[in-house]
Protein backbone atom coordinates (compact mmCIF):
# COMPACT_ATOMS: atom_id res chain seq x y z
CA UNK A 1 0.00 0.00 0.00
CA UNK A 2 3.03 2.23 0.82
CA UNK A 3 4.09 1.38 -2.95
CA UNK A 4 0.89 2.28 -4.52
CA UNK A 5 1.18 5.59 -2.61
CA UNK A 6 4.53 6.34 -3.18
CA UNK A 7 3.66 5.58 -6.87
CA UNK A 8 0.78 7.58 -6.64
CA UNK A 9 2.87 10.70 -5.50
CA UNK A 10 5.53 10.43 -7.83
CA UNK A 11 2.74 10.44 -10.89
CA UNK A 12 1.28 13.44 -8.69
CA UNK A 13 4.88 14.63 -8.79
CA UNK A 14 5.40 13.76 -12.81
CA UNK A 15 2.00 15.46 -13.77
CA UNK A 16 3.21 18.55 -11.26
CA UNK A 17 6.36 19.02 -13.19
CA UNK A 18 4.55 18.35 -16.68
CA UNK A 19 2.05 21.27 -15.76
CA UNK A 20 4.54 22.98 -14.48
CA UNK A 21 6.97 22.95 -17.67
CA UNK A 22 3.39 23.23 -19.75
CA UNK A 23 2.91 26.24 -17.91
CA UNK A 24 6.45 27.55 -18.37
CA UNK A 25 6.00 26.96 -21.98
CA UNK A 26 3.14 29.09 -22.51
CA UNK A 27 3.92 31.51 -20.14
CA UNK A 28 7.13 31.91 -22.42
CA UNK A 29 4.81 31.69 -25.50
CA UNK A 30 2.68 34.45 -23.86
CA UNK A 31 5.64 36.91 -23.32
CA UNK A 32 7.05 36.74 -26.69
CA UNK A 33 3.52 37.16 -28.21
CA UNK A 34 2.61 40.39 -24.89
CA UNK A 35 6.82 41.84 -26.51
CA UNK A 36 5.82 41.23 -30.03
CA UNK A 37 2.43 42.97 -29.50
CA UNK A 38 4.20 45.53 -27.39
CA UNK A 39 6.77 46.18 -30.35
CA UNK A 40 3.90 46.17 -33.46
CA UNK A 41 2.54 49.00 -31.12
CA UNK A 42 5.42 50.94 -31.29
CA UNK A 43 6.03 50.75 -34.63
CA UNK A 44 1.98 51.29 -35.17
CA UNK A 45 2.76 54.65 -33.04
CA UNK A 46 5.91 55.49 -34.67
CA UNK A 47 3.75 54.99 -38.20
CA UNK A 48 0.77 57.17 -37.13
CA UNK A 49 3.08 59.82 -35.64
CA UNK A 50 4.55 59.84 -38.95
CA UNK A 51 1.58 59.89 -40.82
CA UNK A 52 0.00 62.94 -38.67
CA UNK A 53 3.41 64.94 -39.46
CA UNK A 54 3.19 63.98 -42.85
CA UNK A 55 -0.59 65.31 -42.91
CA UNK A 56 -0.14 68.32 -41.34
CA UNK A 57 2.78 69.04 -44.11
CA UNK A 58 0.51 68.32 -46.85
CA UNK A 59 -2.36 70.41 -44.62
CA UNK A 60 0.81 73.48 -44.68
CA UNK A 61 1.30 73.30 -48.37
CA UNK A 62 -2.49 72.93 -49.37
CA UNK A 63 -2.92 76.18 -47.83
CA UNK A 64 0.21 77.54 -49.33
CA UNK A 65 -0.79 76.40 -52.90
CA UNK A 66 -4.60 78.17 -52.13
CA UNK A 67 -2.63 80.99 -51.13
CA UNK A 68 -1.01 81.01 -54.47
CA UNK A 69 -4.14 80.38 -56.43
CA UNK A 70 -6.15 83.34 -54.82
CA UNK A 71 -2.85 85.56 -55.57
CA UNK A 72 -2.93 84.46 -59.25
CA UNK A 73 -6.50 85.02 -59.16
CA UNK A 74 -6.24 87.98 -57.65
CA UNK A 75 -3.35 89.10 -59.90
CA UNK A 76 -5.20 87.71 -63.07
CA UNK A 77 -7.93 90.01 -61.96
CA UNK A 78 -6.16 93.13 -61.30
CA UNK A 79 -4.47 92.56 -64.85
CA UNK A 80 -7.31 92.56 -66.73
CA UNK A 81 -8.67 95.51 -64.69
CA UNK A 82 -5.60 97.37 -65.95
CA UNK A 83 -6.28 96.14 -69.21
CA UNK A 84 -9.83 97.65 -68.80
CA UNK A 85 -8.46 100.67 -67.47
CA UNK A 86 -6.09 101.26 -70.27
CA UNK A 87 -8.26 100.34 -73.23
CA UNK A 88 -11.07 102.83 -71.81
CA UNK A 89 -8.25 105.55 -71.01
CA UNK A 90 -7.01 104.98 -74.40
CA UNK A 91 -11.05 105.53 -76.27
CA UNK A 92 -11.59 108.33 -73.77
CA UNK A 93 -8.26 110.30 -74.87
CA UNK A 94 -9.00 109.45 -78.21
CA UNK A 95 -12.74 111.39 -77.94
CA UNK A 96 -11.18 114.42 -76.11
CA UNK A 97 -8.09 114.54 -78.77
CA UNK A 98 -11.45 114.35 -81.34
CA UNK A 99 -13.46 116.80 -79.60
CA UNK A 100 -9.97 119.30 -79.07
CA UNK A 101 -9.83 118.87 -82.85
CA UNK A 102 -13.61 119.85 -83.57
CA UNK A 103 -13.32 122.66 -80.90
CA UNK A 104 -9.52 123.86 -82.68
CA UNK A 105 -11.36 123.62 -86.14
CA UNK A 106 -15.09 125.82 -84.93
CA UNK A 107 -12.42 128.23 -83.29
CA UNK A 108 -10.92 128.46 -86.45
CA UNK A 109 -14.01 128.69 -88.37
CA UNK A 110 -14.93 131.32 -86.12
CA UNK A 111 -11.98 133.58 -86.10
CA UNK A 112 -12.09 133.41 -90.37
CA UNK A 113 -15.83 134.45 -89.98
CA UNK A 114 -15.00 137.43 -87.22
CA UNK A 115 -12.19 138.14 -88.94
CA UNK A 116 -14.10 138.59 -92.36
CA UNK A 117 -17.21 140.01 -90.74
CA UNK A 118 -14.12 143.09 -89.55
CA UNK A 119 -12.91 143.03 -93.05
CA UNK A 120 -16.55 144.02 -94.12
CA UNK A 121 -17.33 146.71 -91.53
CA UNK A 122 -13.52 148.13 -92.72
CA UNK A 123 -14.86 147.89 -96.38
CA UNK A 124 -18.23 149.42 -95.22
CA UNK A 125 -16.14 152.05 -92.97
CA UNK A 126 -14.64 152.86 -96.54
CA UNK A 127 -17.21 153.77 -98.23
Amino acid sequence: MLTGIANEYQSYVDENKKLKEEFATEREELKAQIQKHFYETVDIKEEIENLNDQMEALKEHHMVELERKDEKALNEKNNALLELEREYQKKLTTANEEYANQIRKMNEAYTNQIQQLYEQMNRLREK
